[in-house]
């Protein structure tokens, strides 16, 4: 390798990039919400300690006793209202931390549920009419 070569190499090798910005920026701000940027503004989310709305209407679903399941509290689950980790992908860590990510239930007895997905439940994981508020429909 030529010396011209190897002194380009080094140049370019030691190039440093940095923010010249010093602004704070609010995350929870509607300009860098990336619910609202990538799933639009109708499932920005209403409460930063809930999930967005993944539906506005409840999900029955038939339960097992002893049979755990994980419910979706973020709304990001393709599965929902069950959780398949989708907020643990780099792009919604934020998401995951603010909201405590997923729940577990355990059913004490088989029998039909009401799961939540609306996700502005007070009674996570279960419906508890939130999604009847006008902000959600």
């Amino acid at each position: 390798m030529s010396a011209l070569l190897r002194s380009r190499a080094f140049l370019l090798g030691n190039i440093r990039w940095k923010s010249t910005s010093k602004k704070s920026i609010n995350p929870l701000s509607p300009m860098r919400n990336p619910v609202s940027v990538i799933y639009g503004e109708e499932h920005a989310i209403l409460d930063a300690k809930k999930g967005i709305v993944a539906d506005n209407k409840p999900f029955k679903f038939r339960v097992e006793k002893y049979v755990e399941y994980t419910w979706c509290g973020c709304g990001l689950a393709h599965e929902q209202p069950f959780c398949d980790l989708t907020c643990r992908s780099k792009y919604w860590k934020r998401i995951y931390k603010e909201q405590g990510g997923p729940l577990t239930y355990i059913a004490p007895e088989s029998g039909d549920v009401w799961f939540c997905n609306c996700k502005q439940t007070n009674k996570a994981p279960f419906c508890d009419g939130s999604h009847r508020k006008s902000e959600i429909q």
